[in-house]
């Protein structure tokens, strides 16, 4: 087997692998007071009902995985690579179309078992303590000058190198490093990848300014202790999007560098790898060591001191089932004045729709995603 073939065949089990953890785990980073969605009791977490769902939930994501994982592998070696990038692709979303179709399953039987049960599951106004806690800014917002200054030095370092350039200048490179598409030089060239570098600094700041704006939740029994655990949750989650935004942009950077002639095109291919590999264990650090909204925190505290979880108290408005639209994905409730809200599902927070400051940013985000789709393959028709 070729460098390259290793090379594609190290991004691509990375990439599964993210997916496949990120999918098949998703119960169990998730709050213990949610299940798949829907909000119960926390003291039922370990009931023999939600822990043989989540089980049969992992095991079954783990299957459909390994399955396509392996048949995407085959086709990778067995096929050209641009017909091997396409089969990988649809059986990547392949797999994220059935694992969704498991999670709706285990939703309605969550829901039915609910509807079935007598819980009583007490709600407080977490906006009455947040005014007693530390409510100062998590991040600057000045962080993301950063980015603005490394694209400048990226655009001047191009225009520095750009009189000495070949007519032809590389514009795509195959995973051998091997030049398979050129571009007629010009300014164009120049400034795509900045204009692309732009964008993404919008949307990472948009980010960030959303982790700011979190609305503060806890299913705690101490409600204001469970609070600073989301407050230690928000400052990680932040810092990690940074870096993980800083070093996209350096990717991109390097990129760019490497079709000036000024950076060798294999370091900026392996710096590539290096950085995806780095997401994952990021990625599973926040997972499994602090947990949807800090509650992994909690849990090593009580094993400290001793304490015991009570009763799960959840936050008046966000806690409420019936304001969780397509299977608790998005919060839908106009008489919440929050904008940002945690995720029910996964790991991370989500707009409230029923705002139109929150409609405002998920249309604004669409439009951002969609806009470089559109973007990149219309640069590469046009090159």
């Amino acid at each position: 087997m070729t460098n390259e073939m290793y090379y594609i065949l190290g991004v691509m089990g990375i990439t599964w692998l993210m997916v496949i953890v990120s999918m098949a785990f998703l119960p169990y980073y998730t709050r213990k007071s949610i299940a798949f969605g829907i909000a119960v009791p926390k003291n039922m977490y370990t009931h023999e009902f939600f822990a043989s769902l989540r089980q049969q939930f992992l095991w079954a994501n783990l299957v459909f995985g390994a399955v396509l994982m392996f048949a995407s592998t085959l086709a990778t070696v067995r096929l050209p690579e641009e017909p091997a990038a396409y089969v990988g692709v649809g059986l990547m979303l392949l797999y994220v179309a059935l694992s969704f179709v498991l999670y709706v399953r285990a939703y309605h039987r969550v829901r039915d078992f609910k509807r079935g049960s007598d819980w009583e599951i007490s709600t407080v106004a977490s906006a009455q303590v947040v005014q007693d806690i530390d409510n100062r800014k998590l991040f600057s917002p000045w962080w993301y000058v950063t980015y603005l200054v490394l694209i400048g030095v990226t655009v001047a370092i191009s225009y520095a190198v750009y009189p000495s350039l070949p007519d032809l200048i590389p514009q795509q490179y195959n995973m051998a490093g091997e030049v398979n598409r050129y571009a007629e030089k010009s300014i164009r060239v120049i400034i795509e990848m900045p204009l692309i570098q732009l964008a993404m600094t919008a949307l990472f700041a948009a980010i960030g300014w959303g982790i700011n704006r979190a609305k503060r939740q806890t299913d705690e029994a101490n409600v204001r202790y469970g609070l600073r655990n989301n407050r230690t949750f928000q400052i990680v989650m932040g810092k990690m999007m940074f870096w993980l935004g800083l070093g996209t942009q350096l990717v991109l950077s390097g990129a760019q560098l490497s079709m000036m002639e000024v950076l060798p095109v294999d370091s900026v291919l392996w710096a590539t790898f290096a950085f995806l590999a780095l997401v994952i264990v990021m990625v599973v650090y926040i997972t499994f060591s602090i947990g949807q909204g800090g509650y992994r925190l909690g849990e090593r505290q009580t094993a400290t001191t001793g304490g015991e979880h009570h009763l799960a108290a959840y936050d008046d408005v966000a806690g409420d089932d019936e304001h969780w639209i397509l299977y608790g994905s998005f919060y839908n409730n106009p008489d919440d004045p929050s904008i940002i809200v945690e995720k029910r599902v996964g790991v991370g927070w989500t707009c409230n729709v029923g705002h139109p400051v929150g409609r405002a940013l998920i249309i604004g985000t669409a439009v951002l995603l969609v806009g470089l789709l559109v973007l990149l393959p219309f640069l590469a028709m046009n090159a």
